[in-house]
């Protein structure tokens, strides 16, 4: 009953707009504006739990949409993206879904669309900055502004514009915009995507999957975040993204800041793969030792041109010795690899009789991990509260280290414990923290990890006799971070309500005496996962 409660929601987990750019007030005074000249009588919000699209089996049909046989002719017939391209005639279906879909991007007004692109920005943007973002912006400007004659030409741009207009809302929390909401830009921006794999741009192909694949995260649907994750990387591979000697020779500034653009799309995919294996320890996607292509570098999206072309033949460029918009995501990327490299020891067939009571392979990957704690603040923005801030880096480190030490009744009692009891009571105040100050976007995978996290600590503080507790398990973080877990989930579950038996069931699955055997921590996680995920993983 549970799974079909939470399945059946079909909402998203994030929390409420509030940035140094974006405030509640801001966002209610502009949509107050924006439903008295566009949706009068429209009081009333659809609420996201009615969009039925979580439910549908849109995200298997992506594989068929982009093989050669769906295109027409079995060929790219689109010519290159640009603003010169001709305009090609459309059937009346398509023609109707461009121009339904170029009317709701078409009437939202300046400070709405400034909201809407700068929650994407710093929310979506920062962890995945698969867009060379003033690319993006023209690509805005070009479809809002399009006349009709031109949606054929331009319907590809009117995929992406409405695709990120649906992702900010669900990043926002914000149920509509007018007459529009996620569901409907999501729709409206999904009828476009065939226009997208018409163009020859395969950067193109790949970004839309990035863009998919973001806007999954933050829906309540497992099956849709497990297929499109997996298919974006597959998609990466099948370009052969992967590979650094498939790179085009970076012979002109063009050249250089397309393969930037290369690498960043890949990583982006990488990164979105390994947080899926680290959620829901599920083998990867690509194994790292395939992987060749080198890091994308640490340069803002607006010196990104002139940096191509001031850079000598056959030379790489050079990384900003500063922070960039950038930076936070090479960080989190660091500790994905990381996190790829510990999976790639928890989930080997022989774990348990050749590692899981190894502490070389852990020992030198916490120093691995220790080196990029000390260099955090080099990768975050002092001035950010939200997915560019050192506690949000630094809980994606506490993160991992849960990943590395993972407790059970034979190790609980050691350093396994120890450090457990230390990452996850961090993991859930630091979380906490920045919900608190709603600058996160709460997706369904946060959603799952807290209870992780919670389940962890929960397990540590009931496993360990007082005798053998650390002064860790004294510190006041550890009945704070029990409360902060409690508000957490208490708060990203509220639009469902069914859910508030969760924490009941994650306790009882937890401290029941009859889990607590050999392998108690992982069994009790992936029952956990199982339940908040509508046991469809």
């Amino acid at each position: 009953m549970l799974r079909h409660r939470l399945s059946d929601a079909a909402v998203d987990f994030a929390c409420s707009a509030s940035t140094n750019s974006i405030s509640p007030t801001s966002i209610a005074q502009a949509q107050r504006r924006f439903s008295s000249q566009h949706s009068p009588g429209a009081t009333a919000a659809l609420p996201l739990q009615d969009d039925d699209s979580d439910s549908g089996l849109d995200h298997l049909l992506f594989g068929v949409v982009t093989s050669p046989s769906a295109r027409d002719d079995g060929s790219n017939s689109f010519p290159p993206p640009s603003d010169s391209v001709p305009s090609m005639p459309l059937s009346k279906s398509r023609d109707s879904d461009a121009s339904v879909a170029h009317s709701l991007a078409a009437i939202i007004p300046p400070e709405i669309d400034d909201l809407l692109l700068g929650a994407y920005r710093d929310r979506a943007q920062a962890q995945y900055p698969f867009f060379h973002w003033s690319t993006f912006l023209t690509w805005v400007s070009g479809w809002k502004t399009c006349p009709p004659s031109e949606l054929a030409s331009r319907a590809w741009q009117g995929f992406f514009v409405n695709l990120v207009y649906a992702t900010a809302l669900l990043l926002l929390a914000v149920p509509r915009v007018g007459q529009s909401d996620a569901r409907s830009f999501y729709r409206s921006g999904l009828s476009l995507l065939p226009h997208v794999f018409r163009c020859k741009d395969e950067i193109l192909h790949v970004q839309a999957h990035l863009l998919l694949s973001i806007n999954s995260l933050h829906r309540s649907s497992t099956p849709r975040i497990l297929s499109l994750s997996s298919t974006t990387l597959r998609f990466c591979v099948q370009q052969q993204l992967h590979l650094a000697e498939m790179e085009p020779v970076p012979t002109t500034p063009t050249t250089r800041l397309k393969n930037q653009i290369r690498r960043r799309c890949f990583w982006s995919a990488y990164c979105i793969d390994r947080l899926i294996v680290a959620s829901f320890e599920l083998p990867p996607s690509l194994s790292d030792s395939m992987i060749s292509t080198k890091l994308y570098n640490n340069i803002d999206d607006e010196d990104l041109e002139a940096v191509a072309a001031s850079t000598p033949v056959g030379e790489e460029m050079p990384d900003a010795p500063v922070y960039t918009c950038v930076s936070p995501s090479l960080y989190v990327l660091q500790c994905r690899r990381i996190q790829s490299e510990i999976s790639g020891y928890t989930l080997r067939y022989d774990y348990r009789e050749n590692y899981e009571e190894s502490s070389e392979w852990r020992v030198r990957i916490l120093n691995e991990l220790q080196g990029y704690k000390s260099r955090v603040q080099n990768f975050s923005n002092p001035e950010s509260k939200g997915h560019a801030s050192q506690r949000w880096l630094g809980m994606i480190y506490h993160y991992t280290l849960l990943l590395l030490y993972r407790p059970t009744k034979a190790n609980v009692m050691g350093a396994a414990g120890d450090w457990a009891i230390q990452a996850s009571s961090q993991a859930c105040l630091i979380f906490r923290r920045s919900q608190m100050d709603r600058q996160i976007a709460q997706g369904w995978v946060g959603l799952l990890v807290q209870f992780q996290s919670g389940v962890t600590l929960l397990y540590c503080c009931w496993a360990t006799p007082p005798e053998y507790r650390t002064e860790n398990y004294d510190s006041p973080d550890v009945s704070d971070a029990l409360r902060a877990c409690s508000n957490i989930l208490a708060i990203m579950a509220d639009p469902v309500a069914p859910t508030v038996n969760l924490s009941g069931s994650c306790r009882a699955s937890t401290i029941e005496e009859g889990n607590a055997d050999d392998d108690t921590r992982g069994e009790t996680l992936n029952a956990i996962t199982a339940t908040a995920s509508g046991d469809t993983v």
